[in-house]
């Protein structure tokens, strides 16, 4: 943005931060509605029409800006990005782990969305050559056009292909009618929970069953939302710090990238992120929910919907564990 905006580090921190804190609103209201929605084509497939053109349009404004292209632009169609995805990519999560109630099936599923997630990266990487060694195009603008054009081509593809292909499946037990901030209060009193809000994993669906056996409700949406906010947020936290400080190094890509700069980015990328990947294995070494817990615990939800109103005793209290 900068080629086209003359946005410095320091204003574009500031823009990601406050664009994603709307996240902290928009990701459990968007969940805690999804939960609850009921049409014939499903609860989580309608969000994703919804959402795709509101992403799209801010894909079109943000990578094709329009003068003048300050930090008010910016921030709305930024906001208007993170909206847009937020609408898509919430109930796509709820979805997902609503496929399967198997332990290893649930983890590879997520496995095989993180692979295209760095499949994804990847690609970027590669239009980003395509323009730049390929067709010799050495204005950014002209790159982020390149991949603006390519969101736009792949996205509504990619989810046409998921809607088309992939089955939904009917959910029993309908939340139940409360408001969305006493949804969020009764989600901390599910232990698991509260200890994945430290770490990002893949076993979120696992804690939903949990969930389920506690409170006998369905809200896979929401809990994706509530986990997705606080990642988000903390994303945008980090991000802001680390150009802030490298900002205040003096460094700049485009005139002075100094050594201090320089420095600054290979602790940044390297060092601190290494010291808080350490901090969350320790925090996961000993996670409680295992496979064989998790076995037991479906077939206690077997025997509930069958008529048995007991619960296997590791279950029975929201502090599990």
């Amino acid at each position: 943005m900068r080629a086209n905006s003359g946005l410095g580090l320091a204003a574009i921190s500031t823009v990601l931060l406050i664009s994603r804190l709307t996240d902290f609103v928009t990701d459990p209201l968007t969940g805690w509605i999804s939960d609850r929605t009921r049409t014939r084509f499903g609860r989580r497939k309608p969000y994703l029409v919804i959402g795709l053109p509101v992403m799209m349009l801010g894909i079109w404004k943000l990578f094709m800006p329009e003068p003048p292209g300050d930090i008010w632009y910016m921030l709305i169609w930024n906001t208007v990005v993170y909206l847009g995805w937020t609408i898509v990519v919430l109930p796509y999560h709820a979805w997902g782990a609503e496929l399967s109630e198997s332990y290893m099936v649930r983890a590879s599923i997520t496995a095989i969305r993180q692979v295209y997630v760095i499949a994804g990266l990847i690609g970027a990487s590669v239009v980003i050559w395509f323009y730049q060694v390929w067709l010799g195009r050495s204005d950014s603008g002209e790159v982020l056009t390149g991949i603006g054009w390519t969101l736009l081509v792949i996205l509504p593809i990619s989810v046409a292909l998921l809607l088309l292909m992939v089955p939904e499946r009917e959910v029993a037990a309908p939340p139940r009618q409360r408001a969305w901030w006493r949804e969020l209060s009764s989600m901390l009193k599910i232990g698991p929970f509260r200890r994945m809000i430290y770490v990002a994993l893949a076993i979120l669906a696992d804690v939903v069953d949990v969930d389920t056996a506690v409170t006998r409700q369905k809200r896979a949406s929401l809990y994706f939302a509530v986990f997705g906010a606080i990642d988000k947020i903390g994303i945008a936290v980090g991000l802001f710090i680390a150009l802030q400080v490298l900002n205040l190094t003096g460094y700049d890509p485009q005139i002075d990238p100094n050594a201090a700069g320089l420095w600054m980015i290979r602790l940044e990328y390297a060092v601190i992120p290494t010291f808080f990947f350490l901090l969350a294995s320790f925090l996961v070494w000993n996670y409680p929910l295992t496979n064989e817990r998790h076995s037991r615990l479906l077939a206690a939800l077997e025997r509930r919907e069958a008529g048995d109103p007991t619960l296997h005793r590791d279950f029975e209290h929201p502090d599990y564990p």
